[in-house]
Protein backbone atom coordinates (compact mmCIF):
# COMPACT_ATOMS: atom_id res chain seq x y z
CA UNK A 1 0.00 0.00 0.00
CA UNK A 2 1.06 3.48 -0.94
CA UNK A 3 2.21 6.09 1.40
CA UNK A 4 -0.28 9.04 1.48
CA UNK A 5 2.29 12.62 0.21
CA UNK A 6 0.82 14.17 3.38
CA UNK A 7 2.33 11.38 5.78
CA UNK A 8 5.45 11.51 3.70
CA UNK A 9 5.90 15.36 3.84
CA UNK A 10 5.17 15.24 7.35
CA UNK A 11 7.43 12.39 8.30
CA UNK A 12 10.44 14.60 6.24
CA UNK A 13 9.52 17.95 7.26
CA UNK A 14 12.04 18.78 10.18
CA UNK A 15 10.68 19.42 13.30
CA UNK A 16 10.10 22.51 14.63
CA UNK A 17 13.03 23.91 16.87
CA UNK A 18 11.98 25.38 20.66
CA UNK A 19 12.17 28.44 19.89
CA UNK A 20 9.82 28.34 17.06
CA UNK A 21 7.39 26.59 18.89
CA UNK A 22 7.62 29.20 20.88
CA UNK A 23 7.65 32.03 18.26
CA UNK A 24 4.45 30.48 17.00
CA UNK A 25 2.63 30.61 20.02
CA UNK A 26 3.19 34.17 20.89
CA UNK A 27 1.77 34.76 17.12
CA UNK A 28 -0.96 32.54 18.67
CA UNK A 29 -1.74 35.02 21.30
CA UNK A 30 -0.95 37.78 19.47
CA UNK A 31 -4.08 37.34 16.93
CA UNK A 32 -6.50 39.74 18.61
CA UNK A 33 -8.78 38.00 15.85
CA UNK A 34 -8.47 34.21 17.71
CA UNK A 35 -9.99 33.43 20.95
CA UNK A 36 -6.62 32.25 22.46
CA UNK A 37 -5.51 36.12 22.12
CA UNK A 38 -3.79 37.15 25.53
CA UNK A 39 -1.10 39.71 25.08
CA UNK A 40 1.02 38.84 28.12
CA UNK A 41 1.60 35.58 26.91
CA UNK A 42 2.44 36.84 23.63
CA UNK A 43 5.35 38.64 25.35
CA UNK A 44 6.22 35.92 27.16
CA UNK A 45 6.67 33.52 24.23
CA UNK A 46 8.27 36.39 22.59
CA UNK A 47 10.66 36.83 24.88
CA UNK A 48 11.27 32.73 25.34
CA UNK A 49 11.93 32.16 21.94
CA UNK A 50 14.39 35.26 21.98
CA UNK A 51 16.56 33.97 24.82
CA UNK A 52 16.54 30.69 23.03
CA UNK A 53 17.84 32.17 19.85
CA UNK A 54 18.83 36.20 20.65
CA UNK A 55 20.64 36.01 16.75
CA UNK A 56 17.42 36.01 15.12
CA UNK A 57 15.83 39.30 13.96
CA UNK A 58 12.37 38.16 12.91
CA UNK A 59 11.85 37.28 16.81
CA UNK A 60 12.92 40.85 17.86
CA UNK A 61 11.07 42.66 15.31
CA UNK A 62 7.90 41.10 16.04
CA UNK A 63 8.30 41.11 19.60
CA UNK A 64 8.71 44.96 18.26
CA UNK A 65 5.87 45.06 17.02
CA UNK A 66 3.81 43.76 20.28
CA UNK A 67 5.17 46.29 21.78
CA UNK A 68 4.10 49.17 18.89
CA UNK A 69 0.59 48.04 18.96
CA UNK A 70 0.15 47.60 22.54
CA UNK A 71 -1.54 51.16 23.33
CA UNK A 72 -4.34 50.35 21.18
CA UNK A 73 -4.89 46.76 21.72
CA UNK A 74 -5.10 48.29 25.64
CA UNK A 75 -7.97 50.23 24.66
CA UNK A 76 -10.08 47.96 22.86
CA UNK A 77 -9.03 44.45 24.43
CA UNK A 78 -6.69 45.07 27.13
CA UNK A 79 -3.23 43.66 26.91
CA UNK A 80 -2.44 42.69 31.08
CA UNK A 81 1.23 43.52 30.07
CA UNK A 82 3.80 43.30 32.85
CA UNK A 83 5.16 46.53 31.97
CA UNK A 84 4.43 50.28 31.78
CA UNK A 85 2.16 51.50 28.16
CA UNK A 86 3.85 54.46 28.71
CA UNK A 87 7.55 52.62 28.18
CA UNK A 88 5.90 50.52 25.02
CA UNK A 89 7.59 53.04 22.07
CA UNK A 90 10.80 52.98 23.74
CA UNK A 91 10.76 49.05 24.09
CA UNK A 92 9.65 48.61 19.98
CA UNK A 93 12.62 50.99 19.52
CA UNK A 94 15.03 49.03 21.36
CA UNK A 95 13.60 45.57 19.93
CA UNK A 96 13.53 47.01 15.95
CA UNK A 97 17.23 47.98 16.26
CA UNK A 98 18.39 44.61 17.76
CA UNK A 99 16.58 43.79 14.93
CA UNK A 100 18.56 45.72 12.56
CA UNK A 101 21.52 45.17 14.02
CA UNK A 102 21.30 41.43 13.03
CA UNK A 103 19.30 42.10 9.28
CA UNK A 104 20.21 45.72 8.10
CA UNK A 105 18.19 45.15 5.14
CA UNK A 106 14.82 44.15 7.24
CA UNK A 107 11.83 46.77 6.08
CA UNK A 108 9.76 45.37 8.75
CA UNK A 109 11.83 46.14 11.67
CA UNK A 110 12.36 49.89 9.95
CA UNK A 111 8.51 50.11 9.79
CA UNK A 112 8.44 48.94 13.91
CA UNK A 113 10.86 51.68 14.33
CA UNK A 114 9.54 54.67 12.94
CA UNK A 115 6.25 54.09 14.24
CA UNK A 116 7.60 53.87 17.78
CA UNK A 117 9.48 57.66 17.01
CA UNK A 118 6.53 58.55 15.31
CA UNK A 119 4.57 57.80 19.04
CA UNK A 120 7.13 59.90 20.62
CA UNK A 121 6.93 62.55 18.50
CA UNK A 122 10.37 62.18 17.10
CA UNK A 123 9.80 63.49 13.96
CA UNK A 124 13.39 63.45 11.72
CA UNK A 125 14.23 59.91 12.69
CA UNK A 126 10.53 58.81 12.55
CA UNK A 127 10.86 59.97 8.83
CA UNK A 128 14.36 58.51 8.17
CA UNK A 129 12.86 54.92 9.36
CA UNK A 130 10.07 55.37 6.52
CA UNK A 131 12.08 56.43 4.23
CA UNK A 132 14.20 53.49 4.80
CA UNK A 133 11.05 51.32 4.00
CA UNK A 134 10.64 53.09 0.37
CA UNK A 135 14.57 52.99 -0.09
CA UNK A 136 14.39 48.71 0.43
CA UNK A 137 11.16 47.99 -1.87
CA UNK A 138 9.69 45.48 0.67
CA UNK A 139 6.08 45.49 -1.66
CA UNK A 140 3.46 47.52 -1.92
CA UNK A 141 1.49 46.99 1.09
CA UNK A 142 4.52 48.18 3.39
CA UNK A 143 5.57 50.96 1.13
CA UNK A 144 2.16 52.37 1.16
CA UNK A 145 1.52 52.39 4.77
CA UNK A 146 4.83 53.71 5.26
CA UNK A 147 4.43 56.46 3.01
CA UNK A 148 0.92 57.09 4.91
CA UNK A 149 2.49 57.13 8.17
CA UNK A 150 5.17 59.75 6.89
CA UNK A 151 2.44 61.91 5.59
CA UNK A 152 0.96 61.96 9.49
CA UNK A 153 4.18 62.85 10.70
CA UNK A 154 5.03 65.72 9.15
CA UNK A 155 1.43 67.43 8.56
CA UNK A 156 -0.81 65.49 11.83
CA UNK A 157 -3.36 62.81 11.66
CA UNK A 158 -6.03 64.79 9.74
CA UNK A 159 -6.61 68.53 8.46
CA UNK A 160 -8.80 69.29 10.98
CA UNK A 161 -8.05 67.24 14.29
CA UNK A 162 -10.92 67.46 17.06
CA UNK A 163 -9.18 66.38 20.03
CA UNK A 164 -11.78 66.32 22.58
CA UNK A 165 -14.09 64.11 20.48
CA UNK A 166 -11.43 61.73 19.52
CA UNK A 167 -10.65 61.53 23.23
CA UNK A 168 -14.35 60.93 24.29
CA UNK A 169 -14.46 58.20 21.27
CA UNK A 170 -11.21 56.35 23.51
CA UNK A 171 -13.20 56.83 26.23
CA UNK A 172 -15.82 55.16 25.14
CA UNK A 173 -13.82 52.51 23.00
CA UNK A 174 -12.57 51.30 27.10
CA UNK A 175 -15.99 51.31 28.72
CA UNK A 176 -16.89 49.07 25.34
CA UNK A 177 -13.57 47.04 25.99
CA UNK A 178 -14.57 46.41 29.92
CA UNK A 179 -18.14 45.24 28.51
CA UNK A 180 -16.50 42.17 26.30
CA UNK A 181 -17.61 44.38 23.34
CA UNK A 182 -14.53 44.25 21.78
CA UNK A 183 -15.83 44.83 18.12
CA UNK A 184 -17.69 47.92 19.12
CA UNK A 185 -14.62 49.21 20.86
CA UNK A 186 -13.03 48.71 18.06
CA UNK A 187 -14.88 50.99 16.07
CA UNK A 188 -14.72 53.40 18.66
CA UNK A 189 -10.96 53.69 18.37
CA UNK A 190 -11.23 53.90 15.01
CA UNK A 191 -13.33 56.72 15.10
CA UNK A 192 -10.82 58.95 17.34
CA UNK A 193 -7.85 57.16 14.81
CA UNK A 194 -9.76 59.77 11.79
CA UNK A 195 -10.08 62.82 14.17
CA UNK A 196 -6.80 62.68 16.37
CA UNK A 197 -4.09 65.43 15.98
CA UNK A 198 -1.41 63.64 15.77
CA UNK A 199 0.46 60.38 17.80
CA UNK A 200 1.83 61.20 20.46
CA UNK A 201 -1.08 62.89 21.36
CA UNK A 202 -2.52 59.57 20.64
CA UNK A 203 -0.06 57.76 22.24
CA UNK A 204 0.02 60.01 25.10
CA UNK A 205 -3.83 59.71 25.61
CA UNK A 206 -3.56 55.79 24.95
CA UNK A 207 -1.20 55.41 27.46
CA UNK A 208 -3.09 57.26 30.36
CA UNK A 209 -6.96 56.02 29.67
CA UNK A 210 -6.01 52.34 28.80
Amino acid sequence: MQTPVKELLTFFRRPASEAQSQYRQALRYRDRRKKAFNFGQAIWHFQQAISLEPDNPVFHCQLGRAYAAAPLLAVTRGVHNGFKLSESADQAIAESKEALRLKPDYAEAYMVLGEGYMYLGEVEKALQAFGAVADLHPGARLEVLAEVESSQVEGGICDHPQPDTARQHLQWAVAYRDRGKYRRAERELDKALKIAPDWPWLYHNLCRLA
